[in-house]
């Protein structure tokens, strides 16, 4: 058991626990800002292995798996999802708009984006960070097309981790 998310995040980089749980989503679109940002200070060394849903009688909201190995699925299954987080100059007018506009290009539908601004990655740099999840599995042509295009024009583009898609709770 760990008293913070940030000493849970430690405990699975160090090898002490294989995986935690963290809250993504409270509320469906509210994304935790905790937890996007430490994903984005650990990119290099955790993944995302899977997501949950719990039943608002379980206290609800959308939770991931997060582990230092890559537990999730190598190759497509054809209903998966990947998670990302990338960086964009945060005084570059239509930057977002550009990136936008590759997934589009390529046929990947862009399921969830937010944004917290400063620091960048690792703290270095004025940035505006965002998460993102995609339709899709990374090993997909069309969405290695994509992630391509998007590491040519954004600061950094790390994939978070690859996973089977769940429905949420009715």
């Amino acid at each position: 058991s760990c008293a913070c998310l940030e000493d849970c995040f430690a405990m699975v980089k160090a090898n002490n626990v294989a995986r935690v749980c963290a809250c993504l989503e409270e509320n469906q679109g509210a994304i935790s800002h905790i937890t996007h940002r430490l994903l984005n200070e650990n990119s290099s060394g955790l993944c995302i292995t899977r997501e949950m849903y719990f039943t608002k009688s379980q206290g609800g909201g959308r939770y991931v798996e997060i582990s230092k190995s890559r537990l999730s699925p190598s190759s497509s299954t054809g209903s998966d999802k990947t998670s990302l987080s990338m960086g964009l100059a945060a005084d570059a007018p239509g930057a977002l708009s550009c990136v936008l506009s590759m997934f589009a290009k390529n046929g990947v539908n862009l399921l969830l984006i937010s944004s917290s601004s400063g620091g960048g990655r690792n703290g270095k740099g004025n940035k505006c960070n965002f998460y993102v999840e995609v339709d899709g599995h990374a090993s997909d042509q069309k969405t290695k097309d994509a992630l391509e295009e998007v590491r040519s024009v954004a600061d950094y583009c790390v994939v978070l981790g690859s996973y089977q898609k769940m429905a949420p709770p009715q």
